[in-house]
This record gives structure tokens, C-alpha cells and sequence, in this order.
């Protein structure tokens, strides 16, 4: 973090950059590396979800042995 304030510094000291703009674009770079971290942190979840999506639609694709327009089951 001490780096991204130091080449902020030098951004506005050798190449005269407004220092207002760049302060809103390490505040910028800062919000979006923080949110990348918190979208990694999920990562296990959604395998955990896929899985258990894939589990589900098995049993959804599963043929059924009940007919319903004749009010009773279907032999097999």
C-alpha cells in the first residue's frame, strides 16, 4: 500500500498530475482489488453449488413413473 502512495507521488511531482485525480484513482484501484478479494473468497461456495445444482437436476430429469391421467402408478 506504501508503494501505490509513493508512485502516486511521483505520478504528481515528475509528470504534474493533479493530485485530487490521482488520490480518486488509487481510491479506485484499492475498492476494485478489494472487491476481487471478496468475490475469490466465494470460489469453493460456487463449486459447492454446481455440484449439488447438478445433483438436483438428475432428479428433476429423472423420468417419472407416475401417470398422472390415470389416477395411480405405472408399472415398471
Amino acid at each position: 500500500m506504501g508503494t501505490v502512495f509513493w508512485v502516486g507521488s511521483l505520478v504528481i511531482l515528475k509528470w504534474g498530475y493533479n493530485p485530487a485525480e490521482v488520490f480518486v484513482c488509487m481510491c479506485t484501484v484499492f475498492t476494485a482489488i478489494m472487491g476481487a478479494g471478496g468475490a475469490t473468497a466465494n470460489i469453493p461456495s460456487f463449486a459447492k453449488a454446481k455440484l449439488s445444482a447438478s445433483k438436483i437436476f438428475e432428479i428433476v430429469d429423472e423420468v417419472s413413473t407416475l401417470d398422472v391421467r390415470q389416477g395411480h402408478f405405472q408399472a415398471l
